[in-house]
């Protein structure tokens, strides 16, 4: 055990890192973490599933927002432009490499946008979206009773 004898010099000596530092390098971390995640998610979601089912929350947003609202919102799937809008939310895009079909309300048409509406009583105008990548389908049916949105895969 070492001692420290009257009047001599001790020189603490440290063998590691400071609160600071580290708390630099997690904060560096933290930084490049929120740069990076979505970089890569964005790049991933291209498959016919992760598209599906960003149609089929947006389809869902849609009717909680005709019902929280109390007035109707109008989802949107714009098959020249390969994109898709529930209500005022931003537009989504969707990969080239799909196919898309849509059978609505013929007041729901127009100029290559289909359209479901959904009621504050969570009722719709129904139809139904495909998506198609060769040959895998998948449909999204919005039941016009109930606005219920399921998924049938083909």
């Amino acid at each position: 055990m070492p001692t420290l004898a009257a009047g001599s010099n001790f020189r603490w000596c440290s063998r590691g890192f400071t609160l600071l530092e580290t708390l630099v390098v997690l904060v560096i971390l933290a930084m490049a973490l929120a740069v990076v995640v979505p970089a890569v998610s964005r790049g991933l979601g291209t498959s016919l599933n992760d598209v599906a089912r960003d149609m089929h929350t947006g389809l869902r947003k849609a009717r909680s927002q005709a019902v929280n609202l109390q007035h109707s919102t109008l989802f949107v799937l714009d098959l020249d432009a390969y994109a898709f809008r529930a209500g005022a939310d931003p537009v989504r895009n969707i990969p080239q490499g799909f196919e898309l079909h849509a059978r609505t309300a013929s007041r729901e048409m127009r100029d290559g946008q289909a359209g479901i509406r959904f009621y504050p009583d969570g009722s719709s105008s129904g139809g139904r979206l495909g998506i198609s990548e060769g040959d895998a389908y998948v449909w999204l049916e919005v039941d016009w009773l109930t606005g219920r949105v399921s998924r049938v895969e083909e």
